[in-house]
């Protein structure tokens, strides 16, 4: 194989969960909203969602309460993100002329 050879890999989307959180368990980061990675934000979001579960859970309600009240605080923002993630792949891989409309508009 050659060292400088071009790789492609699947880059996959699927649509946001009704809920993160059942009885004890919650998912954050990637697992509950995965996001594509132009933004780079996979280990950041993961990060802010420990960071939000650590102070829900510190309320010391009963869990349940608690892990709805941490999806119910995460899920506007990690929405925004995926959101603003997922346009961003689409802008990112335009070809043709909307490429070059782009390229116009938005210089590097």
């Amino acid at each position: 194989m050659q060292p400088d050879a071009c790789y492609r890999w699947a880059v996959l989307d699927r649509p946001p969960l009704p809920s993160w959180s059942g009885r004890c368990v919650v998912l954050l980061g990637d697992a509950c909203r995965p996001t594509f990675p132009v933004l780079a934000q996979g280990a950041a979001m993961a990060i802010e969602h420990v960071a939000a579960l650590a102070r829900c859970l510190s309320v010391a309600d009963a869990l349940t309460a608690d892990l709805h009240r941490y999806e119910a605080f995460r899920k506007p923002r990690r929405s925004k993100i995926q959101r603003v993630s997922r346009l961003s792949a689409r802008l990112f891989h335009l070809r043709g002329p909307s490429a070059g409309v782009r390229n116009r508009l938005l210089p590097i």
